[in-house]
């Protein structure tokens, strides 16, 4: 597979104001003085870019289901990124599988996504309980795990024990005959919720001595999206470098703060300002909460 060539101006420092990118005649943005590691970033951009029209070949014969032509085109959602739009003419990208852009569907419709819910013992079970109220295990292929401490959290939390909707598939903690336990068969995303600081700081170590952690490492090594939902205050220091690791292995942290400008009048409501970010991340269109500056119909 070819890479494109990454050129820069003559004598071009981290200080220069641009990068050229020659292929698509385009500048991207200064870089800050300082930002060594950022050039890197931008370089390593420039040279995917090159390379994405033959993935997009690649992975589109891949994913082609019977009865559809090898030009499957993605439809924007009106929940996707403008940005994320735009990006698709940068660099002579093409259109790559709806898994790889959050907030596209296939034909108009939503995409079959394969989802691990992870819960820990970490206080806030409700945060767990309307994220799988929000998932359609008729549209998405469901699977749920708990920490060994989730159980006796879930019974104080919820009187009435976690419901799960139909079709919904459970698994033991200790088991590692499941497919999101291997590399050769990664689900499209993870989702811990609640996410205790010990089942974080394990995952940030790269321990996985039970399933709900081994799938959490095969989600990082296969690039799919692990969402980790802490729910802990205050933080101490190695909270923060636990984050900075999961951060930089390529983890999604979305912390249990709600927000309060829609003026939830609910615990639900108040949780379900949490989940809708979730939901949002994992690429699924949610009505959960009025966005910001939307208009009311």
């Amino acid at each position: 597979m070819a890479q494109a060539p990454v050129f820069a101006p003559a004598g071009a420092t981290e200080n220069s104001p641009a990068i050229h990118c020659r292929e698509s005649n385009s500048i991207l943005p200064r870089v800050p003085a300082g930002r060594l590691n950022a050039l890197r970033h931008y370089r390593f951009a420039i040279e995917l870019a090159g390379s994405l029209p033959e993935i997009s070949r690649l992975m589109t014969r891949r994913y082609q289901r019977p009865g559809r032509s090898a030009g499957t085109s993605l439809k924007h959602s009106p929940h996707a990124s403008p940005a994320l739009a735009d990006s698709k003419r940068t660099c002579g990208m093409f259109p790559l599988p709806s898994s790889w852009l959050p907030g596209y569907e296939i034909n108009g419709k939503d995409p079959h996504l394969r989802i691990l819910v992870a819960i820990t013992g970490a206080s806030g079970s409700l945060y767990a309980q309307r994220l799988l109220d929000n998932l359609d295990p008729q549209q998405h292929e469901i699977h749920v795990v708990l920490s060994n401490y989730a159980q006796a959290v879930i019974a104080e939390e919820l009187p009435g024990g976690l419901r799960l909707p139909a079709g919904v598939k459970t698994h033991g903690l200790k088991s590692m005959n499941v497919p999101f336990a291997s590399g050769s068969n990664p689900f499209d995303a993870m989702v811990v919720i609640p996410c205790s600081m010990g089942t974080l700081g394990r995952i940030a170590h790269g321990l996985s001595d039970d399933v709900l952690l081994r799938a959490a490492d095969v989600m990082l090594k296969e690039r799919k999206k692990l969402i980790l939902v802490p729910r802990e205050t205050p933080l101490n220091l190695v909270h923060v470098k636990n984050f900075e690791l999961l951060m930089l292995a390529g983890a999604m942290l979305i912390p249990a703060n709600p927000s309060f400008y829609t003026r939830p009048t609910t615990i639900e409501q108040v949780v379900d300002t949490v989940v809708a970010r979730v939901l949002d991340h994992i690429g699924i269109p949610q009505n959960l909460v009025q966005r910001w500056q939307e208009e009311k119909e």
